[in-house]
């Protein structure tokens, strides 16, 4: 035998002993317990029930029940305590098993190119229960509709033009995730994290983003119809050319954000911050802006016509060559400029 063969006998040998050894003391362990808990069991009965014959902690007495706990009688409990305690223990290797499973799964389908795969779906969902991160995971191209992933943790994961619709992802970390051209209709992401994720393109009709953070995400060319978006952090977000018609933004941060050409059509803005935000060429006819802060923001060639400026801060807001027609200003008086255009 050589002296690699040698070794690699040596280390084999040391993995078994470390096994066995662990085990020896796992059965141990369970064994003493079960003990320990027919010793408690036995006194407590005694103190309940011979009160008049065994009233103190004296050693005779104790004694006497420690005797009681090895009697025949008493070898199904404590047979069935040694069991429960072994389970107990053995809790954190099941997992670790469990885990290792899910991700050859995992492994698997993605090698495979399989698009939808029940066994990847509920592999996924496996290691989000228990709290296992998926940090730069791939699953570009999968089909997940459905697919339950609440507080999962996805940080600079890969989700290019992943099927998601009907999701939950409520609360998920997607941190840096690659996203463009996912398809996310009607997926709930409330008070998910996609601070600088790429959303370019991605498909997000009626999607809940309430409360999310977005931080500057990439949501360019993104659909956001009719989708959820109050209280969400956009800021410094692009959304350049984005579909957010009758999008809910009330209250939302939208500060320093590029919204140039968006269609905003009805959207509700009211009470949102966009401070700085760049909203040049952007469609906002018909949309809610009462209240909203709008310092700074580029409006040059917007189309406010129908829109609610009431309340508004326009302080420093360029607004040349916007259109205005039964337009709501700040004051609450109605312009109708533009009408004719």
């Amino acid at each position: 035998m050589d002296r690699r063969q040698s070794e690699l006998f040596q280390l084999t040998e040391d993995v078994a002993v470390r096994v066995a050894g662990w085990t020896l003391f796992k059965v141990l362990t369970a064994l003493l317990g079960a003990y320990l808990v027919l010793v408690v069991v036995s006194i407590t009965e005694g103190w309940l029930t011979h009160l008049k014959t065994c009233q103190d902690l004296t050693i005779g007495c104790l004694g006497s029940h420690l005797g009681v706990a090895i009697q025949t009688d008493n070898i199904e409990g404590f047979s069935i305590v040694v069991l429960s305690l072994l389970y107990t223990l053995e809790g954190r290797d099941r997992k670790r098993k469990r885990h290792y499973e899910a991700w050859q799964v995992i492994d698997n389908a993605a090698a495979a190119g399989v698009a939808k795969s029940y066994a990847r779906l509920k592999a996924l969902e496996d290691l989000s229960r228990d709290g296992s991160p998926m940090n730069g995971i791939n699953i570009s191209g999968a089909n997940l509709e459905g697919i339950v992933l609440r507080g999962a943790v996805l940080s600079n994961s890969n989700l290019e033009q992943a099927i998601l619709d009907f999701a939950s992802l409520q609360g998920s970390k997607l941190q840096g995730a690659r996203m463009q051209g996912a398809k996310l209709g009607s997926t709930n992401l409330q008070g998910a994290d996609l601070s600088e994720a790429n959303l370019k393109n991605a498909q997000m009709p009626v999607a809940n983003l309430y409360d999310s953070k977005l931080q500057g995400a990439n949501l360019e060319l993104v659909n956001l119809e009719g989708a959820r978006l109050d209280r969400a952090n956009l800021r410094r977000a692009s959304l350049q050319k984005a579909d957010l018609q009758g999008t809910e933004l009330a209250n939302a941060n939208l500060r320093d954000a590029n919204l140039v050409g968006a269609e905003l059509q009805v959207a509700n803005l009211k009470g949102a911050n966009l401070q700085g935000a760049n909203l040049q060429g952007a469609n906002l006819q018909g949309a809610n802006l009462q209240g909203a802060n709008l310092q700074g923001a580029n409006l040059k060639d917007a189309n406010l016509k129908d829109a609610n400026l009431k309340d508004a801060n326009l302080i420093s807001t360029l607004l040349e060559s916007a259109l205005s027609c039964r337009t709501i200003l700040p004051d609450g008086s109605m312009t109708n400029r533009d009408c004719d255009l």
